[in-house]
């Protein structure tokens, strides 16, 4: 595999785990608001 395009995937697939993340916590961010821990 080419080294250049190795590192345009890598950066790819790093960018879509961020924005992955991304989503998850502000989804659980939604339900810590919506269902408060007692």
């Amino acid at each position: 595999m080419d080294a250049d395009l190795f590192l345009k995937f890598k950066k790819k697939l790093l960018r879509e785990m961020l924005s992955l993340a991304n989503e998850r916590f502000s989804i659980s961010g939604n339900f810590s608001v919506l269902f408060p821990e007692k």
